[in-house]
């Protein structure tokens, strides 16, 4: 071949290569550097807050609050529904609660609670008297011990007890009204689990 069409040969592919690299799209051309620490923090961070399409407030309304329960004593129907008992004092706390083997009280001291206790306790609860009164408790008195009947997650009776005098208990319910209490029997009501574990008691 003669070397003046090699050099002719050679000359047109180097033309034709630079063709096809002028004919690529420039879009990949570096971007701008604010560009880049957006596109970096695109990568890390979600592109939007979950939610940011509606408002939570307007799809998922608060429900509202039940009412403070202001019973006195337990209705018919209340203690056919109860689900638990709550008693609390400055010292010791225990909850029974009703399951379908019994009454329960759970934790390393827990037991199955005698069902002539529940029964007793449920009719103390059922005929308890109660007269509103403006009177509070003594200047520096806390209350001494707190009865709490649920049906479910929901107060059905709710006592804050103080001193007893003539007989008489002063109880806050929930809404924080006071009354005298009449006829509830402080002995069923102990605080300690012991006592409500305890056979024939």
């Amino acid at each position: 071949m003669h070397p003046g069409s090699a050099l002719a040969g050679y000359a047109v592919c180097a033309l034709l290569s630079l063709a096809a690299c002028d004919s690529k799209p420039k879009a990949s051309a570096a971007k701008p550097a604010a560009n880049l620490g957006a596109t970096a923090a695109s990568a890390v961070l979600p592109s939007k807050e979950p939610h940011a399409d509606h408002d939570c407030a307007t799809a998922h309304p608060a429900e509202p609050r039940p009412p403070a329960p202001t019973a006195t004593a337990l209705s018919a129907d209340a203690r056919a529904r109860v689900t638990s008992l709550r008693i609390s004092a400055p010292r010791g706390s225990v909850i029974v609660r009703r399951g379908e083997d019994g009454w329960t009280i759970g934790g390393a001291r827990g037991c199955t609670v005698d069902g002539a206790r529940i029964e007793r306790a449920l009719d103390n609860l059922s005929a308890t008297t109660a007269v509103s009164t403006s009177e509070r408790p003594a200047s520096g008195d806390d209350f001494e011990l707190q009865l709490v009947a649920q049906i479910g997650q929901e107060r059905a009776l709710h006592f804050d007890i103080a001193g007893r005098s003539d007989g008489t208990d002063l109880i806050q319910l929930a809404d924080h009204t006071t009354h005298r209490l009449s006829g509830l029997d402080r002995d069923l009501w102990s605080p300690d689990a012991s006592v409500w574990c305890a056979p024939n008691n």
